[in-house]
């Protein structure tokens, strides 16, 4: 018997006497049945606990009470600028809380300002994973000085979601348009999303068909849409107020996609 084996009776075992125990799984899969695929038959004898990212008032929740465990403070509008950039991943809210906490004091201010958010972005880009950077560079890269694969996958970070992180097409139209500051049609970029979802750009994104032709994509790494807004803010694409105004956009209870 393998380990897989092992693994699949023991759960067994415990289903089926009752016994008062908590087993926790732990793996990396984009689903619950990617991450039993080898041990479909204990389903039976799992509870399955959907874990959504966090809404604004919990990453807002995590900024301040950090700063507050060191007397400082933060502004409205800072924090809701870090809010929004972090789409509901913890690591990121205490990321930009740290280094924009940091930017602050180095002024001699305790409260955090806006004008702290750059400072204190531009020392996170340097602090994310160095996998997470490795995609985003492969994801991007092209030998041609007018490729667009920068900017498609800005506004792909920026595209209103459904509950489970996809987005279609037509919805990378509207912030692709207001990064290029021109009217841009499905066709100019389509092919950059199918080739987001192939392996010689990581695969980046996981398209999902929906239909003969309404394809759905969504980040394959969660970690990486936050990061493709830090590097469109440091590098001056988007501003803050622009990622403001498009999570308003967003549903109504306010989950961060």
């Amino acid at each position: 018997m393998n380990r897989s084996q092992a693994e699949n009776q023991s759960l067994k075992f415990l289903s089926d006497r009752n016994v008062p125990v908590t087993v926790v799984l732990i793996g990396v899969a984009d689903d619950v049945e990617g991450l039993i695929r080898d041990h479909q038959s204990t389903e039976r004898c799992l509870l399955q606990v959907r874990m959504p990212r966090m809404s604004r008032e919990e990453i807002t929740e995590i900024i301040t009470n950090g700063l507050k465990n060191v007397d400082m403070t933060v502004e409205a509008s800072a924090l809701r600028s870090m809010s929004s950039i972090t789409k509901g991943l913890p690591h990121y809210a205490h990321l930009l809380g740290l280094h924009t906490g940091r930017a602050a004091l180095d002024r001699g201010e305790t409260c955090v300002m806006v004008e702290d958010l750059m400072t204190g972005i531009k020392t996170a880009i340097d602090k994310v994973q160095a996998s997470v950077q490795r995609y985003y560079r492969q994801a991007i890269s092209s030998s041609r000085k007018d490729a667009q694969f920068k900017s498609v996958l800005l506004a792909c970070a920026m595209s209103q979601t459904d509950e489970f992180g996809y987005f279609a097409p037509v919805n990378v139209r509207a912030p692709l348009s207001k990064i290029r500051e021109a009217s841009c049609k499905i066709e100019s970029f389509s092919r950059h999303l199918h080739a987001f979802s192939e392996s010689d750009r990581g695969p980046v994104l996981k398209r999902e068909a929906h239909g003969a032709s309404r394809p759905r994509f969504r980040f394959h790494n969660p970690l990486i849409q936050p990061y493709v807004l830090l590097r469109g803010i440091a590098e001056q694409i988007i501003k803050e107020e622009d990622l403001r105004e498009a999570m308003c956009e967003q549903t109504e209870d306010d989950m961060l996609f």
